[in-house]
């Protein structure tokens, strides 16, 4: 940063996203239009479960201005299902961790059984959305009712009726995790509890429903996919493995997009049947959801139900956990074990708790299928974590503060090896935080935890109620597997950098361009933010998991550290002088008659974040440079001042 320049990190600036917002000039999937485009109304089920005998398309077909009429009977003969699951689990944890996983495939279109309320089991094509769902509503649907399973402890009993008939279980998934002994610290525990918590089904209601346009290129043999999504690259990636074409001709981007929270955060059937479509109809094709299919078919989140019982002294200290826990899946599972064990993984939060056990089924059901929302199974584990804190305290007649404080990992443990693994399978360590400190200033804030108690008495005495709830956490951020930038400075002296980051209104042009202001030392104005364009940078993974500013800003860091090398090292050769670092900075006189030019050698490609990536180390690097007091980061103490190194790469200067 150059003297007498204050940085523009930390300052607050108008976000330079919201003219365009609030002025009407955004452009969101619902905006798109191109020429000659269809549009696309599915067909979906109005009841939970069902074999299809059979559907009629012929008078939805018969409809002027219809296009296509296509059932999944006839879908699934050209297009296959979607993979098993989309986001897979490393070697390191499948090879520590006790598991089993049966995941089904789902369709892009039903057509044996309809598994929940919405699913989708024909779509319509045609000249406007209008003609569209007026065909649609003459679809005529046969569908023999089965029985409806709508709880994860009913689908696991004896005899229930199986929602997918070829696993013949309706269990999609199991898990178990442990650290010390905890049958023999149970057994010898001066106090025992057990409770039930349920934490119920969440439906994401952003602004803007999904939606979703594609558009084929014969002549290239290409297509362009316009996707309200938090993860492009996974899209482009799903696209090209389903139609059989090679990612480098499968374009996605994502527009202005109107919220995610963790429901467009995965790969819908929507996703990969409308540029099916586009290639078969060689006609562009858009579908955009209304609210009361986003109310029917989008995935949910939460719904989890678990038996925790706790052994724990006089003092209140937990000196045993055991947590057997259910997941209601819904029909279909598309994160596979990524939520359950984000639960597992951050069940003691910031609790010291020697002796542990967790154990995870996952169970198929007749609903809206389970995804990450915000937070992805965290929240759930601090509901059961915290309610069995404020269950001992009452217990022993002591005050909930006190007991947390008792239990809590202390400053000097740190850094606090957690003795379980992380979700990819490194193990995790606790690297800094003083949790006591962090409770008290909470207490203080509301003018300590006795005051508020003689406050809440003399209330009490008024018959008035007044209450104090305490919730604790320790959250793993910054995931990987990575994040990618790609960075450019063009004749003008602009900065132009590309990423797959995907904003839904968090700000993210406005972030990153002050990142990168002053990383080059520049006005926010001459910075160019390209995102969620997988034509712009070749890899990305998306945003979600409180993830984007920690790994897009270090992969913006490294890439312009090589870029700032090669231009250096240009500029070196153009004026003769050697750059910084070297063993001489004065520059000749006057030029050499014959100067010998040899221009710098570029790397290509791209610069990417990845976690264990740095040169020399396999030790894990995950977390923000800015950390709070309570960050949780999965790395050994040794490597924490080893700077954040990655197989970077930059683009031509």
């Amino acid at each position: 940063m150059s003297e007498g320049r204050a940085p523009h990190i930390g300052r607050s600036l108008l976000r330079r996203e919201d003219r365009r917002l609030l002025t009407g000039r955004g452009q969101f999937i619902a905006d798109l239009e191109l020429p000659r485009m269809l549009h696309a109304a599915f067909v979906r089920s109005p009841v939970a479960h069902a074999r299809i005998r059979a559907v009629d398309l012929s008078v939805a077909a018969a409809v002027p201005g219809v296009a296509l009429a296509l059932g999944g009977a006839h879908l699934v003969q050209e297009l296959p299902p979607l993979p098993d699951t989309q986001l897979s689990l490393p070697s390191k944890w499948t090879s520590h961790v006790e598991h089993e996983f049966h995941n089904p495939q789902q369709p892009g279109l039903a057509h044996d059984k309809v598994r929940h309320v919405g699913e989708a089991i024909a779509v319509i094509v045609a000249e406007s959305r209008y003609a569209a769902e007026d065909a649609a509503a003459l679809v005529s649907l046969d569908l023999d009712a089965l029985p409806a399973v709508v709880s994860a402890e009913a689908a696991l009993a004896p005899n229930a009726p199986l929602i997918h008939d070829h696993l013949r279980t309706n269990m999609f998934g199991a898990f178990s995790i442990t650290k010390g002994n905890v049958n023999s610290a149970m057994a010898g525990a001066p106090h025992r509890l057990q409770r039930r918590f349920y934490h119920h089904r969440y439906a994401a209601m952003p602004i803007e429903c999904r939606g979703v346009a594609a558009l084929y290129e014969p002549r290239t043999d290409a297509i362009t996919i316009w996707s309200a999504t938090q993860v492009v690259h996974w899209v482009r990636r799903e696209v090209a493995a389903i139609l059989g074409m090679p990612e480098a001709r499968v374009r996605c981007v994502a527009l202005d997009v109107g919220g995610g929270f963790g429901v467009k955060g995965h790969v819908y059937p929507e996703d990969l049947v409308i540029p099916f479509l586009a290639r078969r109809l060689g006609r562009p094709v858009r579908w955009i959801e209304d609210r009361h299919e986003h109310l029917l078919s989008a995935a949910h989140s939460r719904d989890q139900l678990h038996e925790v019982e706790a052994g724990f002294d006089d003092d209140g200290r937990i000196l045993a956990l055991r947590d057997k826990f259910i997941l209601d899946c819904g029909a279909w599972n598309p994160i596979g074990g990524g939520v359950p064990y984000n639960t597992a993984a951050h069940l003691a939060g910031p609790y010291k708790i020697e002796n542990l056990a967790v154990s995870a089924r996952t169970a198929a059901t007749n609903k809206v299928p389970n995804t990450a929302y915000r937070g992805a199974g965290r929240p759930e584990a601090v509901f059961a974590m915290e309610r069995i804190i404020d269950l001992v305290a009452g217990e022993l007649g002591l005050e909930p503060a006190e007991v947390r404080r008792r239990n809590m990992i202390r400053p000097d443990a740190m850094p606090y090896r957690a003795g379980i693994l992380y979700r990819d399978g490194e193990p995790i360590v606790y690297d800094s935080g003083n949790y006591p400190a962090g409770l008290q200033q909470a207490l203080d804030a509301i003018g300590g935890v006795e005051a508020f108690r003689r406050r809440q008495r003399e209330m009490r005495r008024e018959g008035r109620y007044l209450g104090l709830g305490i919730g604790c956490y320790v959250e793993g951020t910054g995931v990987g597997p990575f994040e990618g930038a790609t960075v450019r400075i063009d004749p003008s002296g602009r900065v132009y950098v590309s990423s797959g980051a995907s904003s839904q209104g968090q700000g993210m042009e406005t972030i990153f361009a002050q990142i990168v202001a002053d990383a080059w030392r520049v006005a926010p104005d001459d910075v160019v933010i390209t995102l969620a364009d997988t034509a712009a940078i070749p890899a990305g993974s998306g945003t979600f998991a409180s993830r984007s500013t920690v790994t897009l800003s270090a992969a913006i860091h490294h890439a312009s550290e090589r870029v700032r090398e090669k231009a250096f090292a240009i500029a070196g050769n153009l004026l003769e002088c050697a750059t910084a670092g070297s063993a001489s900075s004065a520059c000749p006189a006057r030029r050499s008659a014959s100067p010998k030019w040899r221009k710098p050698r570029a790397p290509a490609g791209t610069t990417a974040v990845r976690r264990g990536s740095m040169p020399g180390s396999r030790r894990p690097v995950t977390g923000s440079p800015r950390r709070s007091p309570g960050a949780m980061r999965r790395m050994p103490r040794s490597s924490m001042s080893t700077p954040r190194r990655a197989a970077s790469r930059s683009t031509n200067t």
